[in-house]
């Protein structure tokens, strides 16, 4: 019990100190470098069997807990163990193609995610189902997610777009993992370890957003533009 009440600790402390993992490319507007934008802190949302959490990404040992299958017929093997509900409830907004959705959030569980690699435990929070891709701290009614289109998959890498911005994403043979390098109206933005996931408006500035496994990480695209025709 004792370990379950210093994970609880630890998920609040990661949502209310707000970490930034920024990739390559900075936690700012790279068009207006003078005027410095804090990148929010973005978690994964992770839907399975009737289930959906947001992963916090602390870690827990996994031999102190007894974690049983959350869906016994199905493909999903997620694994899932107890954990102490919040003494308050904390505010999250889920933000995905399903639009922006802001609820509170007690109940927290222990999440072996089936589909990430390493399936590394995590404290992870319960939250409404519906199709959201990433979730933040707090009210932010005006965030707002961009899917990507894919452009090209070959040998070489996937590319995928957004209005005016490029990503490519690359595996590595030799480390096993990916990377991608994104581009706006041309120009060079940024690189980082993962995935392309989508593209995200907050607080008027424009952020490509990478996956590796369940770890999300930002680079800024710039003030908010109406795209060019």
């Amino acid at each position: 019990m004792r370990s379950l009440m210093v994970a609880a600790a630890l998920a609040l402390t990661s949502l209310v100190a707000q970490p930034v993992a920024d990739a390559c490319g900075g936690s700012y507007d790279s068009f207006r470098p003078r005027i410095k934008k804090r990148a929010p802190a973005l978690f994964l949302v992770a839907p399975h069997a009737g289930s959906t959490f947001v992963l916090l990404n602390q870690p827990v040992d996994e031999k102190a807990h007894t974690w049983r299958r959350l869906e016994r017929r199905s493909y999903d093997d997620t694994m899932v163990a107890p954990a102490p509900m919040l003494a308050s409830p904390v505010e999250i907004t889920l933000v995905g193609p399903g639009g922006t959705k802001i609820v509170s959030a007690r109940k927290q569980v222990l999440v072996k995610e089936a589909f990430l690699h390493g399936r590394e435990p995590t404290v992870a929070m319960y939250v409404p189902a519906g199709e959201f891709r990433i979730a933040v701290l707090g009210a932010h009614a005006g965030y707002a997610w961009h899917e990507l289109e894919l452009v090209e998959t070959a040998r070489t890498g996937t590319k995928k777009r957004h209005a005016e911005t490029e990503l490519l994403t690359t595996f590595n043979e030799t480390t096993r993992t990916y990377e991608t390098q994104v581009k706006q109206r041309g120009w060079w933005a940024g690189s980082g370890a993962g995935i392309a996931l989508g593209v995200i408006t907050a607080d008027g500035i424009r952020y490509a957003v990478l996956q590796d496994g369940a770890a999300l990480t930002t680079i800024s695209l710039g003030a908010t533009a109406t795209p060019r025709a």
